[in-house]
């Protein structure tokens, strides 16, 4: 146990490595926000009409709930009240004339990115991953939009989108986030910039990864942006976003929206690196991080998969959510959230089951350092006409088991898992290659190799389970498998034991579930591990 704790010390520690400023012109906005701020970001935009009175309906409503003083207090975190009137709702790098390529970019933005850890030149790209780069309020490049066209995939930026695309934005914008929403999600409506659109057409898996990076760089800005995923009927695609800002003593403002919707036999895999600036070891600075997401598994055998890793912001208030209205349509959420210092996070989920045969699954862990707080806020809603829907919400999907009882466990016990049937890591072949390659080596490891390798950090689902499927060192797990060898057993952090040897001395047929003693040993047999102790309320209670 001293080696994770060393470890997670280690992780809270670090400096934040990504508070630098660029130096470059603004296009900027004067402070306040009125319907001519609203009116001046829509024609800095080039806006049709429809987009630019959607936009003044949200402010109007939000001025109406500001009035009110609306602003949302149940969440467990604590600021110092906000001047909406003193920021800045549009910051721009200076352009004198329209990009047409990446060669056209400013080379203080692009090195800005290179320093991020992501080149923007398509050639010097990882093969597979498609990237939209949001600077302050504008996306600044999006990379591999041809080679995507050619497979029928619209990934753009909003701006663009709203330009070429308008019938699509008109359907689906505020479909599943409406503009009337909560206080934040209202505000977004009314000022958002930029974001990223993606549209997968009927029948196609998007032939790549899809990225985006969000930027803050000026000071007393806010970034507002805005995402939108939708996936046809029988359509695939993964994403994944990740964040950064500047070191400033004062605190900056960040309320985004993002609306997922899939449709027949579609799935959406979206996954998040959070690491906007923390503030400083005394609580100065950081980003106020108030988010809404939310997706819609609209259609029949439809899935949505949620996964974050939240390191960043001073406060962070997000809950990513699915509406599961398609007769067995599938939502999951899988989530680990670090605070450290003053950090606060109110996080959570929401599952709201209205079709027949859904399912939704909810893990979420928390580590706190320092004096950082951790709230974990969580709602399963299962509708009356939601027949047989059904919500697992205390185990992780899969073989891994020792998430389900480690409570039992001492420090320095050891766990025997009796696996007869196992024959990989993962449910799918690609999570289980990157647990074969990373192994169950604990959160601060695992964070770590996220921040180290693009393959682990843009499969997030992946990462989650090597949190979940490890035991952080306090105890030993032994995994006896019926197809696995040591070897892979080993490499994926586990200790081998021989399944026909440990079948023999603990004989499923002679144990009882509970306590059990065997040659002087007294060992605790768990029967039904997709139970794990809630398979029986009297023997946990005993226990």
């Amino acid at each position: 146990m001293s080696s994770t704790v060393n470890q997670i010390n280690d992780l809270t520690q670090q400096e934040y490595k990504w508070g630098f400023i660029t130096s470059i012109d603004e296009d900027r906005l004067p402070p306040g926000l009125n319907e001519d701020i609203v009116r001046a970001i829509s024609l800095k935009k080039g806006e049709p009409e429809f987009m630019t009175e959607w936009r003044l309906k949200a402010y109007r409503y939000w001025a109406s709930l500001e009035q009110k003083h609306a602003e949302p207090t149940w969440a467990n975190v604590k600021y110092p009240p906000i001047d909406y009137q003193a920021l800045s709702y549009y910051s721009a790098p200076k352009q004198k004339k329209e990009l047409k390529s990446l060669d056209e970019v400013d080379p203080e933005i692009l090195d800005t990115y290179a320093k991020l850890g992501i080149p923007l030149h398509e050639q010097k790209l990882l093969a597979g991953v498609a990237v939209d780069a949001v600077f302050d309020s504008v996306s600044v490049a999006t990379t591999f939009k041809a080679k995507l066209a050619e497979a029928g995939v619209i990934f753009c930026s909003f701006s663009e989108a709203v330009k070429n695309h308008p019938e699509l934005v008109k359907k689906y914008l505020g479909s599943v986030v409406p503009y009337s929403d909560n206080f934040f999600a209202t505000l977004n409506s009314a000022v958002f910039s930029d974001g990223s659109f993606v549209y997968v057409p009927k029948g196609v898996r998007c032939p790549m990864e899809l990225s985006t990076y969000f930027r803050i760089n000026a000071q007393n800005t806010g970034q507002f942006e805005r995402t939108l995923i939708i996936a046809d009927e029988g359509a695939s695609v993964s994403y994944l976003e990740g964040c950064t800002a500047p070191i400033r003593d004062e605190n900056q403002l960040h309320a985004a929206v993002v609306e997922l919707i899939t449709h027949d036999n579609a799935t959406i895999k979206y996954s998040t690196v959070q690491n906007w600036y923390p503030g400083d070891k005394e609580g100065k600075g950081g980003i106020y991080n108030f988010v809404t997401k939310r997706g819609k598994a609209l259609g029949k055998n439809s899935k949505i998969s949620w996964t974050q890793v939240e390191t960043g912001s001073a406060i962070t208030w997000k809950y990513p959510s699915c509406i599961l209205q398609g007769d067995n349509s599938v939502g999951e959420f899988y989530s680990v959230a670090l605070t450290n210092n003053y950090q606060q996070a109110d996080t959570g989920t929401k599952m709201i089951h209205i079709g027949k045969n859904t399912k939704s699954t909810i893990v979420s862990k928390g580590i706190s350092a320092g004096k950082g707080q951790n709230c974990y806020r969580g709602l399963v809603k299962i509708l009356k006409g939601a027949t047989n829907a059904r919500n697992d919400n205390i185990e992780w999907r899969g073989w891994p088991v020792e998430k389900r009882i480690e409570t039992l466990l001492a420090d320095d016990a050891e766990l025997i898992i009796l696996a007869p049937g196992i024959r990989e890591f993962g449910e799918d072949p690609r999570i289980d290659s990157l647990i074969r390659k990373y192994g169950y080596r604990g959160t601060p490891a695992t964070l770590e190799m996220v921040a180290k390798n693009v393959d682990l950090r843009s499969d997030l689902s992946a990462a989650a389970h090597l949190i979940h499927g490890s035991s952080e060192g306090r105890f030993q797990i032994t995994l006896c498998p019926g197809h696995l060898t040591d070897k892979e057993v080993e490499g994926a952090g586990f200790r081998f034991g021989d399944f026909a040897k440990m079948a023999k001395i603990y004989d499923r047929a002679k144990l009882q579930h509970g306590w059990n003693r065997i040659e002087g040993e007294e060992i605790f047999f768990v029967a039904n591990p997709g139970m794990g102790l809630w398979a029986s309320r009297e023997r946990f209670e005993q226990a």
